[in-house]
């Protein structure tokens, strides 16, 4: 392990994923939020999702949040936001 931590007492592996943004956060938020990703080609599903967030008419429920940079993004956006994560790191 590349970890310093890793043999510590009470180290888990979950924190080794906390503290730092998911790798898909710009393309969720983008895909929720941007008009952009409509010129890619029709796509109803996503356009209703995008319709009902605009009208402030979505719950989300974020399960694995993590640091909540999608749930945050999204609650910005006028959606209805829970999110969770691991008590441990939350």
């Amino acid at each position: 392990p590349n970890d310093p931590f890793f043999f510590e007492r009470g180290y888990h592996l979950e924190a080794k994923t906390g503290f730092q943004p998911w790798p898909g956060t710009r393309l969720m938020v983008e895909a929720f939020t941007c008009n952009s990703m409509k010129k890619q080609g029709k796509n109803d599903r996503l356009e209703y999702w995008q319709t009902r967030l605009a009208k402030k008419d979505l719950t989300i429920l974020e399960v694995g949040a993590g640091v909540g940079i999608v749930g945050a993004c999204l609650a910005a956006a006028g959606g209805r936001v829970m999110v969770s994560d691991l008590p441990v790191l939350v």
